[in-house]
């Protein structure tokens, strides 16, 4: 794996922090309050800031030398917890499903190269990410990628029981790479994939993955 970075994402909630730590010393250095009400509150914040920034971090893409033009990988850190027919009934496709822990790096990226053909967001609810009802009733993005063989992959980026934000990086007609950056989602959240059913995937149910260094399967 490659070295862990972080996230331009962490800068507003950097931000935000320091406004707080500013705005809290000021209110401790001018009120005569116990000693354990600093020490507690400061020893707080930098908990806090721990978590941000190990939220934030990610690592840059990493393709495995048996990736080939044919090949599927994963778009997310995470266990796969769903290999099942498409819930759409006008798709003949495979559902793939990945489920962020609110551990993993939620950097989401391209599994394959070739060109954005949709970007759609959807309002909605904020069900657990494990639940299979999510991936139809839960805010989401949904991302179709037309690979060079002409089959469309659709990622449906879904937010869960705390994700409230997910920020898309790409655009319709965007050439995309595999590896690239495709979008980012805060909190616990799954990925859902709908891959045409000539795809031959190679991983299994409760399987761990990584982002851009795991190889989902690949097209026959």
């Amino acid at each position: 794996m490659t070295a862990t970075r972080i996230h331009r994402e962490v800068k507003p909630y950097l931000i935000g922090y320091s406004i707080c730590v500013l705005i809290a010393s000021g209110l401790f250095f001018w009120y005569t309050t116990p000693w354990y009400y600093p020490l507690a509150w400061f020893s707080a914040q930098v908990s806090l800031l721990l978590f941000t920034l190990y939220f934030f971090r990610y690592r840059d893409a990493a393709l495995p030398e048996e990736f080939s033009s044919q090949s599927l990988l994963s778009p997310a850190d995470g266990h796969v917890v769903a290999l099942e027919p498409s819930l759409h009934e006008d798709l003949d496709a495979l559902r793939l499903s990945i489920y962020l822990h609110g551990t993993d790096t939620h950097l989401i990226r391209i599994p394959c190269s070739g060109k954005v053909v949709n970007v759609t967001y959807h309002p909605g609810k904020h069900l657990v990410a494990f639940n299979p009802k999510s991936s139809l009733l839960n805010e989401r993005l949904e991302v179709g990628i037309e690979h060079a063989n002409g089959k469309i992959v659709t990622l449906t980026l879904v937010a869960g029981l705390l994700a409230r934000r997910i920020k898309p990086y790409i655009k319709v007609g965007q050439e995309v790479h595999a590896g690239e950056e495709l979008g980012y989602i805060l909190l616990g959240s799954r990925v859902d994939m709908d891959i045409p059913n000539s795809f031959q995937p190679s991983v299994e149910l409760n399987q761990e993955v990584f982002s851009s260094e795991s190889i989902l399967g690949d097209w026959s």
